[in-house]
């Protein structure tokens, strides 16, 4: 949208002739655009929206065919002085042409936009770029140098990026606009072209994305408290957009990417410079490497001596940073020694500023110097990989999650962990190698992991040597009781050795940047998941004797005959050592029976197996209490070891005893036979989970039964499943069996289910209104909104703007599903300009839905003003209403009389 640009031409104006959107809405009065596209012999149409509405709405559509440029004159042309907008009369008859809020609405559905030469301060483009702000697109506004920081820092400015998602650029002079104009032109049709002479050329990046990359999800973080599990947790609830990559690479961008070692930072730099178009020159920068010394107009010049290209045999040339735009992805700024930080900070942000028409990206874990990154100049994302980026990862690669567990069970305990891209791919090099079953026991496993985090330091440092370390340390965590440590107290807890490698602090700087460990604040840091840090104690334990070396006088104390057993924060580098030795774990049954039978491995003797599995299925009999504790991972969680040892030949007599346990009186006994026996995968159980979801008065075994019937895709349960989290007793039950429900549920039932539970309330409808969304057809969730709407109930937030959100997916032009979203909004009372069209288009609608709303009491006559008040009186007449509808209306006309 170009606006008081000079009267004539410009090389920007020449520049904008050949957009390869072929697409220009101008707001000035002459038509200095057309004159110069004759003059080129550019092929033109030019529009007035006032008189040429249809044509200009055709020329908006996404399918619109784009073989020339159109114009299209926003306010009018002098020529045509009826068709200006100048005052304010000028801007109400503009704005009450239903035509307008079309145009407007088409503006931003199927483009991204260019506001050139304009302050943008024109109310009613605000307002929809407001309103559409749920597409998450970003536009991009340049202006003078001036006019840019007024938009930006003056207290008046209503250009708040996160309300309209315009990002504001400054230029110096108008001829800065011809390079970013011309980005915008189709490239050229290749010539061939004689080879170059040999000159310097930049190295190219060595290393690419994997073929398999799925973008990780990236959320803004608005303020410092903000972490990845924060900004992602808001983004799942509606509450925050995610950030496109395409926001990232974007012309003139300043992008800081936060995320935990592993969890993809390098490898989405490589995705950026892979994908911007050849207009912009990518180049990769390693932190480490970055000169800070020097004047920042000069000193990028040689930081590019340093950089790397994405394509091969470019030329080496300085002056190309005065006539091309660059884009430098500056990744490991972590890896910069810590006194330096805060400097590396500090010379990005001024080169930056410096060279305002280069984009800057820049790939760090959370340390404390990058709070100095000012907001919003500086879009700060948290890398935010979920359980829906690793699904995403999964299909992508051939392999399922059921897959993976079926190989090795104890990947249940790694979600977290696996959540991370960088442990996630070597999970499934590990399986399609046939090499992940090898793995055997979760120590194993977790110490191949280890094994791939330090072939990053095998550059500079032993990995040898450091994995000795890293166990001491860990076992040093371990006993001290602590979870975290400071720069300080790792480089004092070097071996003496490690001095030949250089300066301790030095050294420590560069052992934490390793993907094993995460910062968690100010110089201090932790191991980036909790079985990371236990599996190296379990291989520091495996070196020492059990009993001479006192550790289990620590982790396993014996104080009286009654007092005595394994700590609750020994328990897993315990059991790992247990299950690998025989000698601990001997050691570890004359203090605790229990705790050792836990570690009894699946290729232990049968009657080691049988001894530890009677002992443990027993001794919840004897006590009544229930097996589960989701607080422990799966290798010592007693129902997940009972299954694993039932699931080894010579246990069929206690798997029977367990099956008959389902159908015990004891409610304890039965919900512990139902929780073991789902998680060893035994189907033949669903004649006892129907009989409890049918028949029993206690809503613990219902909730117990659910779970198992969704762990074990019983799908026939589904109904009884549903009814139960429709009437539920409490709270907890809704909750539980509402997502077993969903997880059994076809696309029908899930629609079925969702609009019985919008039609009841409660539970189950906050939680599928969530869940619903972009599973099912926007037809389908407006007949939930519809079910939820009819009661007189107050939705959240996020559920009041989901109605505008299905706008562009309903065919408005059906009576029915104008009545329906008129209905909804009405319940809820949420108003809109395109809602307000629609009524004065679908009067019948709208006068159908006012009348249903009052006389299910949903609405009061006085609340339907605004609805009513846009319908014909004779509608309403001829639909029915009630007569206090009728006089309300009559009210209203004659308040707009007076």
């Amino acid at each position: 949208m170009y606006a008081r640009g000079p009267t004539g031409t410009s090389n920007a104006v020449d520049a904008l002739l050949h957009v390869c959107s072929r697409r220009i809405v101008t707001l000035n009065y002459d038509r200095s655009l057309e004159i110069r596209a004759a003059e080129l012999g550019v092929e033109c149409e030019s529009l007035v929206l006032a008189t040429e509405a249809t044509r200009a709405i055709e020329a908006l559509a996404a399918e619109a065919v784009r073989d020339k440029l159109v114009v299209i004159h926003a306010h009018g042309v002098a020529t045509e002085p009826s068709t200006i907008v100048l005052d304010g009369d000028g801007y109400s008859s503009l704005l009450s042409a239903p035509y307008v809020n079309v145009f407007l609405w088409l503006l931003p559905i199927h483009s991204r936009l260019l506001f050139v030469g304009t302050q943008l301060d024109e109310l009613h483009i605000l307002e929809q770029l407001i309103r559409l702000r749920f597409l998450n697109k970003r536009h991009l506004l340049v202006a003078s140098r001036s006019v840019a920081n007024e938009l930006l820092n003056a207290p008046r400015s209503p250009l708040v990026p996160d309300r309209f998602l315009v990002l504001v650029r400054g230029y110096d002079d108008h001829a800065d606009l011809v390079p970013l104009v011309e980005l915008l032109a189709p490239p050229p049709e290749p010539e061939p072209v004689a080879p170059a002479a040999a000159g310097a050329v930049f190295a190219t990046v060595g290393l690419t994305p994997p073929t398999d990359y799925v973008e990780t999800m990236m959320v803004e973080k608005r303020e410092p408290e903000d972490d990845d599990f924060r900004a992602s947790y808001l983004a799942a609830l509606g509450l925050r957009s995610p950030v496109a990559l395409e926001q990232v690479a974007a012309v003139g961008t300043r992008t800081l990417i936060e995320g935990l070692p592993g969890s993809g930072k390098s490898t989405l730099l490589l995705e950026i410079g892979s994908r911007l178009p050849e207009q912009i020159v990518a180049r990769r920068l390693r932190g480490p490497r970055l000169d800070l010394i020097g004047d920042p107009k000069l000193l990028l010049r040689r930081w590019l001596d340093s950089a790397e290209a994405f394509r091969a045999e470019e030329s080496r040339d300085q002056a190309r940073l005065d006539t091309d735009v660059f884009h430098f992805l500056i990744d490991g700024l972590d890896e910069v020694p810590y006194p330096q930080q805060a400097q590396a900070v500090a010379r990005i942000i001024e080169v930056a500023a410096a060279h305002p028409v280069h984009s800057f990206t820049v790939a760090s874990r959370t340390i404390p110097a990058i709070e100095e990154f000012p907001r919003p100049e500086w879009l700060r994302v948290a890398l935010a990989p979920t359980a829906k980026w690793r699904q995403a990862y999964l299909e992508k690669r051939g392999v399922g999650w059921d897959q993976l567990v079926e190989a090795v069970p104890l990947l249940h305990d790694l979600r977290g962990l696996l959540e991370l891209p960088f442990f996630l791919s070597q999970t499934v090099d590990l399986y399609e190698q046939g090499a992940l079953a090898e793995a055997g026991d979760l120590l194993s496993l977790v110490s191949r992991f280890v094994d791939a985090a330090l072939r990053t330091l095998e550059q500079t440092l032993p990995s040898t040597a450091i994995r000795r370390w890293l166990r001491q340390l860990a076992l040093a965590i371990l006993l001290a009781g602590r979870s975290e440590l400071t720069l300080e107290e790792i480089a004092m807890s070097l071996p003496a050795d490690f001095v030949d490698y250089g300066d301790a602090a030095a050294v420590a700087e560069r052992l934490v940047s390793a993907p094993l460990l995460r910062a968690d604040g100010d110089r201090r840091y932790s191991f980036v998941h909790r079985i990371l840090g236990e599996a190296l104690a379990a291989e520091a334990l495996l070196d020492v004797d059990p009993e001479q070396s006192g550790i289990l006088d620590v982790a396993a104390p014996v104080v009286t005959d009654r007092i005595r057993g394994l700590r609750t924060d020994w328990l897993v580098p315990i059991t790992l050592v247990a299950a690998t030795s025989e000698r601990w774990r001997q050691a570890l049954a004359g203090r605790d029976p229990l705790a050792a039978a836990r570690a009894i491995p699946t290729d232990a003797p049968l009657d080691e197996r049988q001894r530890a599995a009677r002992l443990i299925w027993d001794l919840y009999v004897e006590w009544r209490i229930w097996i589960s504790d989701y607080r422990r991972l799966t290798i010592v969680e007693d129902e997940s070891v009972l299954a694993r040892l039932l699931a080894t030949e010579g246990l069929e007599e206690l798997h029977a005893e367990i099956r008959a346990a389902a159908s015990s009186d004891v409610r304890e006994e039965s919900g512990n036979a139902v929780r073991v026996l789902a998680t060893l995968g035994d189907r033949t159980i669903e004649p006892q989970l129907r009989h409890i979801l049918e028949t029993s008065d206690d809503y613990v075994l219902r909730r117990i039964a659910g779970l198992a019937a969704r762990d074990l895709r019983l799908d026939a349960l589904f109904y009884v499943i549903a009814h139960r989290a429709l009437h539920p007793a409490e709270d907890t039950e809704a909750q539980d069996l509402t997502y077993a429900a969903l997880d059994l549920a076809t696309l029908d039932d899930l629609v079925m289910l969702a609009i019985r539970a919008a039609e009841r309330g409660g539970t189950a409808i906050d939680i599928l209104s969530y869940a619903i969304q972009g599973r099912i057809s926007a037809q389908d969730e407006l007949a939930v909104l519809r079910a939820w709407a009819s009661r007189r109930e107050e939705p959240m937030t996020r559920e009041r703007s989901r109605i505008f959100e299905l706008l562009p997916g309903l065919r408005l032009d059906d009576e029915s599903v104008a009545e329906s979203v008129i209905f909804v909004a009405g319940s809820w009372r949420v108003k809109s300009d395109e809602l307000n069209e629609l009524i004065r288009q679908q009067q019948d609608a709208a006068a159908s839905a006012a009348i249903k709303l009052y006389d299910l009491k949903v609405a009061h006559a006085f609340e339907l003003g605004w609805i009513i008040e846009q319908v014909d009186p004779e509608r309403l007449v001829k639909a029915g209403a009630p007569a206090v509808l009728i006089e309300s209306k009559h009210a209203l006309d004659e308040r707009k009389r007076r």
